[in-house]
């Protein structure tokens, strides 16, 4: 089971989450059971975890979340709103004024006791997947909100690797220099810590995107962040590119 490695990471992260989170009703959980059972799927673990756990209220997971509660989602398939494939689930909306997506399951595709996430623009499509698993990404989107973003310098770019071998590469410097991962994932993402550091890199799930990470990090200083990326530069034959610098607002 991997849900206790998120479920410390969130404990961890997001404030006062175990005062404020609570699951599903057992009535919407028995009717989103029924609704997967419909596609001719298993139920993903995780997903019965997240229902579990956050399915009611979600905290100060809320800018994340917020559409991914129980009631959001029977709300959308009792009036008909869905129009997905069938062997698709819907486990989100991200409200927006412009891009509104829906987010959901592939059941047809189980990985590591959940399954490949996709998002689509509401009525409009492409559809792309995002994660590997619903687990990588709520972990990624948290670590990016309540570790990157609440650091006092942040660095945005990409690390390149034309061998398509960019997580590998990563996993080994980032060991080396210190960092631990919070939660297991695949090599479309990776979810780094080290002290008042934090990185997330990440990818949508398509084979030709194993040569590329696009990385977020958190640090103490501009100083700091450089630091670190010389190291990984030399560390690794990544190709190392910093697009762009923020420092949080105060």
């Amino acid at each position: 089971m991997l849900e206790p490695e998120l479920e410390a990471l969130l404990l961890r992260i997001v404030p006062n989450l175990a005062r404020d989170w609570s699951g599903a009703s057992p009535e919407d959980l028995e009717e989103l059971e029924e609704r997967v059972e419909l596609t001719g799927h298993d139920f993903p673990p995780f997903y019965r975890w997240f229902l579990s756990r956050l399915a009611g209220s979600v905290g100060a997971l809320h800018p994340i979340l917020r559409g991914f509660t129980a009631a959001s989602v029977l709300e959308a398939y009792r009036t008909g709103s869905v129009d997905i494939g069938p062997t698709q689930f819907l486990i989100g909306r991200m409200p927006d004024a412009l891009m509104p997506l829906d987010v959901y399951y592939d059941l047809a595709h189980p990985l590591r006791d959940d399954a490949i996430v996709l998002s689509a623009i509401l009525d409009a499509g492409p559809e792309s997947q995002i994660s590997e698993t619903f687990r990588e990404w709520i972990a990624a989107r948290a670590m990016i909100k309540f570790g990157v973003m609440t650091a006092p310098h942040q660095c945005f770019g990409a690390f390149v690797d034309p061998g398509r071998t960019a997580a590998a590469q990563l996993e080994t410097v980032m060991t080396a220099l210190g960092f631990t991962s919070p939660i297991t994932t695949g090599p479309f993402c990776r979810l780094y810590e080290r002290g008042d550091m934090t990185m997330v890199a990440k990818s949508t799930v398509k084979p030709e995107n194993l040569g590329i990470l696009i990385y977020e990090i958190g640090g103490p200083s501009v100083a700091a962040i450089r630091r670190l990326l010389g190291e990984i530069g030399r560390g690794t034959t990544l190709q190392v590119d910093a697009d762009r610098w923020s420092t949080r607002s105060r």
